[in-house]
């Protein structure tokens, strides 16, 4: 591997590349394959974010010494604790930041189960194996000369 990265640099590594026989070149993408592949990311990119919201809320829950049972049902209960006013476990001001984000991960759940329409449990898009069908974008080809 070379070492001073700059454009006459990778211009040679291209004509080597090029030449190589055995060198494998892979067709370009669809906009639809690539679509694909962003509805994926996006996905994902969700899901990272509703496990992180949650996973901060339990973890400030339990500090207070306020926990409950894994799921989308433990998940309930401690949203219900957040909003009961009644319940003293919480100070006042904390309990705007649990509310804070409970509001936030309400929201987030309602508008991804709005999405969903019963294909996946997550919602944006359904869950099939599609984002493998988008990565293989067909047999390795090599250029024509």
């Amino acid at each position: 591997m070379k070492r001073n990265k700059n454009d006459m640099a990778d211009a040679e590594a291209i004509c080597e590349a090029v030449n190589r026989l055995t060198m494998r070149f892979v067709a370009i993408k669809t906009p639809d394959q690539q679509s694909v592949l962003v509805l994926h990311g996006t996905r994902q990119l969700f899901i990272r974010q509703r496990t992180t919201l949650i996973n901060a809320l339990r973890a400030h829950l339990a500090e207070l010494g306020i926990v409950a049972g894994i799921g989308s049902n433990g998940l309930e209960r401690l949203l219900k604790v957040i909003e009961d006013r009644r319940d003293e476990r919480a100070p006042a001001e904390t309990r705007e930041c649990f509310l804070a984000l409970s509001k936030r991960s309400r929201r987030r759940r309602r508008s991804w189960s709005l999405r969903t329409s019963g294909t996946s449990e997550i919602g944006v898009i359904p869950a099939p194996a599609t984002g493998s069908a988008a990565r293989a974008c067909g047999a390795p080809s090599r250029p024509c000369s």
